[in-house]
C-alpha cells in the first residue's frame, strides 16, 4: 500500500496528527503540489491559477501551511491544464511528498487520466497527500457525487476494500449516505471529520484524531441517529 495521508483539511498540523505525523516528515523534504481543477470558468487560464493558486495567493499559503510546520520549505507547483506533462510526471517522481488538490474527484481523475500521470503517482516512491474531496480518487473506485448519476467511478486503487466519507458531520444526509453505501456496497467505511485523517501505509491504517471506522455491524447505529 502506498504511503498516503488522507485529511479533511489542511490543518493535519494539529494535535491530533502532529505526535504522529512528526516521525512521517522530515526537513529537507521536497514537495510537488498538483492542481486538478475545472477547464471552463476561473480555471480556464493562467491570470486565473495564479490568482487562485500564485505566490501570493491565500490558497497557497493554506495548502503549504501545515508541511511548513514540520520544517519543510521546498515546493514545486504544477497545473497539468497549463504545465508540460513530462516535467509534471520528473516533478512527482522526484519530490518526497506528493499534494493532490481538488474540488472535485471525477475531475481530478480526468485530469489524472487525459495527462497520464496516474503511473507516476503511483510508482513515486514519496507519500502522497490527498485533500478534501481530492481524498475520494485514493479508493478502488468511488460514487460520483451528483444526484442524478451515482455511478461508480475507478480510482487510483491505493485504498481497497473501504469507501471514504469525508466532511462528516452527522447530517442526516450524510448517514443515510453511509448507510446506503454500506447496505449496497459492503466492505467499510473509513469516516473523517473537519479534525481528523488517515494514514495508510504497507497495509495498515492509521486513525488520526477523531477518524473511525464503520462497517455492516455498525448499520442499526447509524439507523438510530436518524
Amino acid at each position: 500500500m502506498k504511503r498516503t495521508l488522507i485529511a479533511n483539511k489542511t490543518n493535519y498540523d494539529a494535535a491530533w496528527a502532529a505526535e504522529f505525523l512528526s516521525g512521517v516528515f522530515r526537513s529537507g523534504m521536497t514537495v510537488c503540489v498538483l492542481t486538478t481543477e475545472e477547464r471552463e470558468g476561473w480555471a480556464n487560464g493562467s491570470a486565473d491559477w495564479e490568482s487562485r493558486f500564485g505566490e501570493t495567493a491565500d490558497l497557497r499559503y493554506d495548502i503549504e501551511r501545515p508541511l511548513r510546520s514540520y520544517g519543510i520549505r521546498r515546493f514545486r507547483w504544477f497545473d497539468p491544464q497549463r504545465d508540460d506533462d513530462e516535467q509534471i510526471r520528473r516533478g512527482i517522481l522526484e519530490s518526497d511528498i506528493t499534494v493532490l488538490f481538488g474540488t472535485e474527484p471525477s475531475v481530478c481523475m480526468d485530469v489524472l487520466e487525459d495527462h497520464d500521470l496516474v503511473s507516476a503517482l503511483l510508482s513515486s516512491p514519496g507519500i502522497l497527500i490527498a485533500l478534501s474531496e481530492a481524498a475520494l480518487t485514493v479508493c478502488r473506485e468511488f460514487e460520483n457525487e451528483a444526484l442524478y448519476d451515482r455511478s461508480a467511478r475507478k480510482g487510483l486503487g491505493i485504498l481497497q476494500g473501504a469507501h471514504l466519507c469525508m466532511h462528516y458531520d452527522e447530517s442526516e444526509e450524510q448517514l443515510r449516505r453511509m448507510i446506503r453505501l454500506l447496505e449496497t456496497q459492503g466492505g467499510s467505511l473509513l469516516v473523517l471529520s473537519a479534525g481528523s485523517g488517515v494514514y495508510l501505509e504497507e497495509g495498515h491504517i492509521e486513525l488520526l484524531g477523531d477518524a473511525f471506522i464503520a462497517d455492516e455491524q455498525d448499520l442499526e447505529e447509524l439507523y438510530s441517529l436518524l
